[in-house]
């Protein structure tokens, strides 16, 4: 099953509070060993093969972000919240509740969680249709503009690595020491995971969160990762 997709259905599971799902993988730009390799050139490099990656799926004002994307090297926050709203109305017009989303401090924002209820999330065939339509939507209106975006304002170094793009943007906003190293990044993000608040940076911190959103990590309200 499409990653993304194992994901959708798991946040509408979680939303109606059955169970919490793991099992769906965890993307990440290369791994561990990687030190310091670059996703790519510039943002602007990216837009381009985003947009020549592209299968038909994309939405004509999508392509038309990453164009702009490619002519000015950003994403116009104009233009990411235009995206969302596409987004937004796809869903709605699929006949799903509109999406609430999560924002942070950085700008970026996100759906909160894929709004089902318990008795809709019973029905696995109801479950795998929500999220199949919704990865359409995403893919058409917003998705492309979203990784762009997540650059732009948490790894604007471009890191391969998501876990050297968070320390990086934790770094440049203070949210941690100046001695604060990858590996005990690494280590904290494990101690975290499994339940610990013992660490080097603050999880409840707004700036924080988005450093880390930008950087793969997913938030949801109920307060799972």
């Amino acid at each position: 099953m499409n990653t993304r997709v194992c994901r959708r259905i798991c946040a509408v599971i979680v939303l109606a509070g059955l169970l919490l799902c793991g099992g769906c993988g965890q993307e990440n730009h290369a791994s561990p060993d990687t030190g310091g390799a670059k996703l790519t050139s510039s943002l602007s490099e990216y837009a381009r093969q985003l947009l020549d990656a592209d299968n038909g799926s994309m939405d004509a004002q999508q392509k038309n972000i990453l164009r702009s994307v490619i002519k000015h090297g950003k994403v116009s926050v104009s233009d990411y919240e235009a995206a969302w709203q596409r987004y937004s109305s796809c869903v709605t017009d699929k006949g799903y509740n509109k999406p609430q989303m999560i924002r942070y401090p950085n700008g970026l924002q996100h759906p909160d969680s894929d709004d089902a209820s318990p008795e809709l999330a019973t029905d696995l065939n109801a479950v795998e249709k929500q999220a199949r339509d919704l990865d359409a939507c995403d893919t058409a209106h917003v998705e492309a503009v979203q990784k762009l975006y997540m650059l732009q304002v948490g790894n604007p170094s471009l890191y391969k690595d998501q876990d050297e793009g968070a320390l990086d943007c934790l770094k440049r906003h203070n949210l941690v020491s100046t001695s604060y190293t990858l590996e005990q990044y690494k280590k904290d993000s494990g101690a975290w995971a499994h339940g610990s608040d013992d660490l080097g940076f603050d999880p409840n911190n707004a700036e924080v969160r988005g450093c880390l959103a930008a950087n793969g990590h997913l938030f949801v309200s109920a307060g799972n990762e």
